[in-house]
Parts: structure tokens; sequence; C-alpha cells
């Protein structure tokens, strides 16, 4: 009479919702600011 009543009803509800949600939100905010400010102010 029922052999399968419910075989399968929820397979995958929720498989990934939130697979990356922030994955690099500051990579380089401030790499160099100041490389060579004053390299050489008196070479002779």
């Amino acid at each position: 009479p029922n052999p399968n009543p419910n075989p399968n009803p929820n397979p995958n509800p929720n498989p990934n919702p939130n697979p990356n949600p922030n994955p690099n939100p500051n990579p380089n905010p401030n790499p160099n600011p100041n490389p060579d400010p004053n390299p050489n102010p008196n070479p002779t």
C-alpha cells in the first residue's frame, strides 16, 4: 500500500547561502605612502 511515501522531501534545502561574503575588502589600502621623501638632499 505504501512502499515509498516519502523518499526525499528535502534533498538540498540550503546548499550554499554564503560561499564568499567578504573575500578581500582591503587588499592594499596603503602600500607605500612615502617611498622616498628625501633621497639625496646634498650629493656634494
